[in-house]
């Protein structure tokens, strides 16, 4: 099965493609660059804000996916359609999401877009930002009100994406947030196995976290959960860390735990999680 990122990939390369011209193709190029000296030089020329490039993107898509913020203020400035939908439905907001650009969701919030708008998969800019481990742009997003527990078209919520991807910063937020942990015992058995495959190190603390956000009626379907995926997972080491830390893990302070709010890119793409005692 593909992956969320990928499958996004493969739907804007199989968009249609609208004849442009060259003027139309500067600007593009402008808001993949982030050279707003350029762009504002096509917009002066007559290009159309809003045409699109052989993959059916705005200039504004573009900007927002490549985190170019003076570009897409510039756009904005202009009236670009922050609105504007690919054939899959993806708006720029979806793609700064992806992107894990909180500086531009917010700029695309004051000026008017959804926070919460649902793409052909049912996916919202949430759901990108939790699979994406993009701490800052999930932050961003939930500070905007937004709904914490929205489905997509395979009932999966933001909280699940993070769990099964092992983004153990990203769950703790969504948790604070309020976002219900509580789901049916084979697909949390499937999302821990995933979890376990994915950041195994961080597989017990994510445990925690649930436990400590649904209180007593989850420990037990979680921690016989948690033992079967590690075993299933032939994961010896997290089933035996489970055996010698289980009661630790329900009385273990959410205090103790502390993450990375660093605004470098690259940081913000590993795992966040660091433990202090």
């Amino acid at each position: 099965m593909l992956s969320h990122q990928v499958r996004l990939l493969f739907v804007i390369a199989l968009l249609s493609t609208p004849t442009l011209s060259l003027q139309g193709s500067e600007l593009h190029d402008a808001a993949r660059k982030g050279d707003v000296r350029q762009l504002n030089k096509g917009l002066n020329e007559g290009c159309g804000i809003n045409d699109r490039d052989e993959k059916g993107m705005t200039a504004l898509h573009i900007a927002s996916l490549n985190g170019k913020l003076d570009c897409v203020e510039a756009l904005l400035n202009e009236k670009a359609n922050h609105s504007a939908r690919l054939s899959s439905d993806v708006m720029p907001i979806h793609l700064a999401a992806f992107g894990g650009h909180e500086d531009v969701i917010e700029t695309l919030l004051v000026a008017g877009s959804p926070a919460a708008p649902r793409e052909a998969n049912g996916a919202t800019p949430l759901h990108y930002a939790a699979i994406g481990n993009h701490y800052l742009a999930v932050e961003s997003l939930l500070k905007s009100k937004t709904t914490v527990d929205p489905e997509d078209a395979r009932s999966y919520t933001p909280l699940h994406n993070a769990i099964r991807k092992g983004h153990a910063n990203v769950v703790l937020l969504l948790c604070q947030y309020g976002a219900k942990p509580l789901v049916d015992p084979k697909k949390l058995e499937q999302m821990l196995r995933h979890a376990i495959k994915n950041a195994p190190d961080l597989v017990e603390y994510i445990v925690s976290v649930l436990m400590y956000t649904a209180g007593d009626s989850l420990e037990g379907n979680l921690i016989k959960t948690l033992y079967l995926s590690a075993a299933m997972g032939g994961n010896q080491s997290v089933f035996a860390s489970i055996q010698i830390n289980r009661a630790q893990m329900k009385t273990k302070p959410i205090k103790r735990l502390r993450f990375l709010h660093e605004h470098d890119k690259e940081t913000r793409m590993t795992s966040c999680l660091r433990l202090t005692y």
